[in-house]
This record gives structure tokens, sequence and C-alpha cells, in this order.
């Protein structure tokens, strides 16, 4: 990507201040309510440091990925992603369960939930599937709602499996709202 000096100027001239003002007043709040109810107990003292460190690399990405042009990419992450996604719905088989149920990947100190990846990633590849149709002018027919199941299956029997209930019904909940968005247009 070419992002020259004006290029950069023009970027931070239009960028809207009015939607990052709310989200640093969220994250001074959360802090805030962390530091208050950590500070007193034993070990929990520096919890609040830790949530500073994770919410500032999350504005460093977040302004890094509003200068990248994510439509070069769009098609092929959708994909890479959902794939991804289910391989690591899969092996989350292979770590211990948690309270019965295997919802955690833990490396080091380090934990993740693969259905959290796995939602954003069915969001990015059944929004791909829903552009292209849009894009040949086809109807939108049952043909479509087979791919679309076969989208949202793997990731939704993989999350049940685990067994995690409430995340396999989000997922249920955000295709069908997005079918529900994209007839409705």
């Amino acid at each position: 990507m070419n992002f020259d000096n004006a290029a950069l100027k023009r970027y931070l001239r239009d960028f809207d201040i009015l939607m990052i003002l709310p989200l640093i007043g969220i994250s001074i709040f959360c802090t805030l309510a962390i530091y208050s109810a950590t500070i007193n107990r034993s070990g929990l003292e520096n919890i609040y440091k830790n949530e500073i460190v994770w919410q500032v690399f999350s504005y460093v990405g977040m302004f890094a990925m509003t200068i990248f042009n994510y439509q070069n990419l769009k098609r092929f992450l959708s994909w890479a992603g959902y794939f991804v996604s289910l391989f690591l719905l899969v092996i989350v088989f292979a770590f211990p369960a948690k309270n019965g149920a295997h919802c955690w990947i833990i490396i080091g100190g380090f934990q993740f939930q693969p259905s959290e990846f796995a939602k954003i990633f069915l969001i990015l590849t059944i929004s791909d599937v829903m552009e292209r149709v849009t894009e040949k002018d086809e109807a939108f027919g049952l043909r479509h709602i087979g791919i679309l199941l076969a989208i949202l299956c793997p990731p939704f029997i993989l999350t049940l499996m685990q067994p995690h209930l409430g995340q396999a019904l989000v997922m249920l909940g955000i295709v069908a709202s997005m079918l529900v968005l994209f007839l409705e247009k």
C-alpha cells in the first residue's frame, strides 16, 4: 500500500474523533472500575495495568486497521480466517476441560475462546457470499440458503460439542439476522 505524506494528512484530517471519544471514555471508566474493585485484594493490585496494556494494543490495532485498505484482502481473509477458526474449534478439544467444557485454548498464561474468532469469521464469510450474490444480481433462493447452512453448520456443531450452547445460539442468531437484513433490501 502506497501511503504518502499527503494521504496521511488527509486521513488525519478526515478521521472521525467523535467516534473515538466515547470509546476512550468507556476505556477510562472500565479501567477505573477494575482498579477500584481490585486495589485492596491481595494478588490483584496490578490487574488494572494489564487492562491498560490491552487497551493500548487495541487502540493501536484499531488505528492500523483504519489505515489499511481491507478491500484488497477481504475475500481471502474471510475464508482463510473461517478455516483457521474451524481448525481452532477442533484443536480446543485437545486442551483440558474447564468447568466441564472445552471452550478455551490455554497457551502459557494466555487463553482465548476459538468460538469468538469463529463468530467474526462467520460474519465475514457469509457477508462475502451475500456480496457475491448481489454482484451477480442473482435471485436469492434455496441454493443460497444451502450455502449459508453449509457455512454455519461446522462452527455451530463444533461449538455445541464443546458444549457451549450460548455461543452456538449466538452464531445461529448472527446468521439469521444477516439473512433477514439481506432479504429486506
